[in-house]
């Protein structure tokens, strides 16, 4: 064993014909004299042996003296030529984050909608006017980088102002962190809500045990009568590139469907309208040296954490605007640096997407 644990027996009045050496130690043996045993075989009374055999087995306890929070341990077992090994998990208790949901079921209390404006203002009136036709009573959290942000106000609006082009995680950073309930969803400032944008759906799929999801991805729809229809779902492969370091592939794709809901699938990246734990995406969070691009950057470093699913039945419309100060900055060339940044935090050297 790899700390300092000890084992022990906790039979009483220890059981006959077995000897017992090495109790609270690391070093546990336990022995039947070979004398013993062929006395219990001519006399037939080896099944009583046997018994008495399984209940020493049975009575071994693990105890580890050496505190850490979460660890591991091996166990080595040897009975005569044979040898194994036990893996043991050292964990502390966690204690689960709880949230009071308020008598009345209603959505407002468990989704807060969340999103990140920048020079566009007549979008961010839009969103809530959209949004109060379906949930009117919903919390709208709004962070703001404009260089003269627009005040909005209203029931259940908080509108929190950041220094002028402070840029997008940073901003992801500051919404998230306002909000009070299990569950939000993140809209771009110029999305509007539809009937098909149903909350209650999205929270039935992040409350299901089963599933054990953590972000749900619905569908961007624009044009006329929603012809244009945006998922993004793309799943992350891992691989060796041998001198060159590890790899991070992404390509177009699902792994699988769910079990309970087929319209939904595993996958790793989903678009930018989705519904999600607080606490799983704060445990990530957004890198705020990614300041005008970053969304797939987020599903990289939750890969592996998050598990995340899309589904083909909860939409939101894309209202598209693009204001002349909004797209001077949108249309910026991405610095190569931003790509340092994304290396010199994994062990990945590389990023490559693939079209299927």
């Amino acid at each position: 064993m790899n700390y300092t644990p000890y084992l022990f027996v906790s039979v009483s009045p220890n059981p006959p014909h077995i000897i017992i050496r090495g109790n609270n130690t690391v070093d546990l043996v336990i022995s039947i004299p070979l004398q013993t045993l062929k006395t219990q075989i001519q006399e037939t009374r080896i099944s009583a042996l046997t018994k008495t055999i399984n209940n020493v087995l049975q009575n071994i306890y693990y105890r580890n003296t050496f505190y850490d929070i979460f660890t591991r341990d091996v166990i080595h077992v040897k009975f005569l030529q044979y040898t194994m090994d036990i893996n043991v998990v050292i964990k502390e208790v966690t204690l689960p984050r709880l949230y009071d949901p308020k008598p009345g079921n209603d959505i407002a209390n468990k989704v807060t909608i969340v999103t990140k404006t920048f020079e566009r203002p007549d979008s961010v009136r839009n969103l809530i006017k959209s949004t109060r036709k379906y949930y009117p009573n919903i919390t709208i959290v709004i962070a703001d980088d404009s260089r003269e942000p627009i005040s909005f106000q209203g029931n259940n609006i908080k509108h929190y102002i950041m220094p002028f082009a402070e840029g997008w995680f940073a901003g992801r950073n500051l919404a998230i962190s306002q909000v009070r309930t299990k569950y939000f969803l993140w809209v771009d400032d110029d999305f509007e809500f539809t009937k098909s944008t149903d909350l209650n759906k999205c929270v039935e799929r992040l409350e299901d045990s089963d599933e054990n999801l953590d972000i749900v991805g619905g569908v961007v729809v624009s044009g006329w009568f929603g012809l244009f229809q945006r998922h993004f779902d793309q799943i992350i492969e891992v691989s060796d590139g041998g001198e060159t370091g590890t790899r991070l592939c992404r390509k177009s794709g699902v792994y699988r469907k769910l079990y309970n809901y087929p319209q939904c699938s595993i996958t790793s990246i989903v678009v930018n309208f989705f519904m999600a734990k607080t606490m799983s995406v704060r445990s990530i969070g957004f890198d705020p040296e990614l300041e005008r691009v970053g969304h797939s950057e987020f599903f990289f470093d939750g890969f592996g954490y998050l598990r995340i699913a899309s589904c083909s039945d909860f939409s939101i419309k894309h209202s598209q605007t693009k204001p002349k100060e909004y797209m001077k900055y949108r249309n910026r060339k991405v610095d190569p640096l931003i790509y340092s940044i994304i290396f010199s935090k994994t062990i990945y050297n590389a990023i490559i997407k693939k079209r299927i």
